[in-house]
């Protein structure tokens, strides 16, 4: 697969950024996500609720699952408000990190 925005969008793919990171065999998807999300959490310019508040606690509750110590309803809510993020930031900065969340959901989970 040709990884160029065409060739992408012709099969409904997406590069995102344009980061590809390789998980050793022995590595947990859901610990490499939940990294990921507290980085982007801790790159928001904090201008909007989305990035302020939402990144944040959407990055919270990642980290939980990943421990193993996750709250009632944390995978309900993490695919709940990164539905209400999509769209609403100053900048589109939550989308993509939806956009990956959403993918390393429909993989890992």
């Amino acid at each position: 697969l040709p990884l160029d925005p065409r060739s992408m969008r012709a099969r409904g793919l997406a590069l995102g950024c344009g980061v590809v990171h390789f998980l050793a065999p022995e590595s947990c998807g859901v610990e490499a996500t939940a990294r990921i999300m507290a980085y982007l959490a801790s790159q928001s310019a904090r201008q909007c609720g989305p990035c302020a508040f939402g990144l944040s606690a959407i990055a919270a509750a990642t980290q939980r699952l990943a421990t193993r110590s996750p709250q009632a309803d944390d995978l309900d809510r993490i695919v709940r408000w990164s539905g209400q993020l999509v769209g609403r930031g100053a900048c589109h900065h939550p989308d993509g990190a939806v956009g990956l969340l959403r993918s390393a959901l429909e993989l890992f989970a």
